[in-house]
């Protein structure tokens, strides 16, 4: 009888630990980017005896939330076998960032966040001006180091470096800090389309003056000329009608002519003329340039509008994408480029900068 109850309880207790882990399934398909869900998750799996389930399941909650450090214990502490391939290769190229970088990747995917902090420092000390080595050690808690190397070789009087060191702020949450720098930075470099467009999301007035492209107006160089006769500086606004007559589906002529009716101080012309001019062709970085300073919109919501309008052109996504990054927003830059490596398979760009954000999931 004794030896009937003890099977008895055990079977149930099984079917309670199996019936755990299909709920805890559930709710982690359902919720894919809920940590807390991976992490039950993976206790279920650990219930089971499932380790190396329980292992995946385990990283994955990592993945999402750098800052659950405790559940690197619960793995096996050994690196895989490609963290150590890649491990040899790094000591093979000790110079190589992004090989470092890759094994920083792998090492966080085996849950050894020590080590991945230590390999994304190595390859940040290689190439400190690259964004992603700044980004993975923001996630990983290491934050004041990046901070504090970069601190090390900060000018102020260089909008460069200024522009940089907010980039780092910004990244790790000092939102305040950074708008501070940025605006000294484009303080500097009243031109610079990059320090504005920040300046401008953190709410500073742009000069009613700011044109990126009055150096190379002013050297006669930037209009090269139409049908044989060239512009000699800035196009003014005695040259509209000439222009309005050649626009048609060119690009080049609409953007002519939406800095002609910008310098005539006619911002809504210029505003609807630029973005015709983005209409014919979406990643023309002059027309985008143009149509920053007539609409005084950031490139992140102009982009966002361009991917709304040509939602099936793997150029412009990737364009996007490319932005995202340089904001720090790897998840969604790797969606969008894996949307643009759906729509063009054959780009070798979108295949490898594919390839590169999903080795860091």
């Amino acid at each position: 009888m004794r030896w009937f109850v003890s099977t008895l309880f055990a079977g149930s207790l099984a079917l309670q630990v199996g019936c755990s882990a299909k709920r805890a399934e559930y709710r982690a398909l359902s919720h894919p980017e809920d940590a807390d869900a991976w992490e039950k998750l993976g206790n279920a799996y650990r219930r089971q005896l499932k380790g190396d389930r329980a292992a995946d399941a385990y990283r994955e909650a990592i993945r999402i939330d750098p800052s659950r450090e405790h559940l690197a214990s619960r793995l096996s502490g050994h690196p895989s076998r490609e963290a150590k391939a890649m491990r040899r290769e790094a000591l093979k190229h000790p110079n190589d960032d992004e090989i470092w970088g890759d094994l920083g990747d792998l090492l966080r995917y085996d849950g050894d966040l020590l080590g991945a902090r230590q390999a994304y420092m190595r390859a940040f000390r290689i190439d400190p001006n690259d964004n992603e080595w700044h980004t993975a050690l923001v996630e990983l808690g290491a934050v004041d180091l990046v901070l504090a190397s970069a601190e090390e070789t900060l000018s102020e009087a260089d909008d460069e470096s200024l522009g940089d060191y907010a980039d780092l702020l910004a990244q790790a949450g000092r939102q305040e800090e950074a708008c501070e720098h940025w605006r000294r930075a484009a303080e500097l470099d009243p031109q610079d389309e990059e320090w504005i467009g920040h300046a401008m999301e953190c709410g500073y007035p742009v000069p009613e003056d700011y044109n990126p492209y009055v150096d190379a107006y002013d050297t006669g160089s930037y209009m090269g000329g139409i049908g044989g006769g060239g512009y000699e500086g800035l196009p003014g606004a005695d040259d509209i009608s000439g222009l309005v007559e050649r626009v048609h589906n060119d690009a080049g002529l609409l953007v002519r002519l939406g800095q002609a009716y910008l310098q005539a101080d006619d911002r809504e012309k210029a505003e609807e003329t630029l973005w015709s001019a983005l209409l014919v062709a979406p990643t023309d970085e002059e027309a985008l340039q143009s149509f920053l300073v007539a609409s005084r919109r950031t490139r992140r919501q102009v982009l966002e509008s361009l991917r709304d309008t040509f939602p099936e052109d793997d150029e412009v996504i990737g364009t996007l994408a490319d932005h995202y990054l340089d904001l720090g927003l790897r998840d969604r830059a790797r969606d969008l480029y894996n949307l643009a490596h759906d729509l063009d398979g054959d780009d070798p760009e979108w295949r490898a900068k594919r390839q590169l954000l999903e080795g860091s999931r």
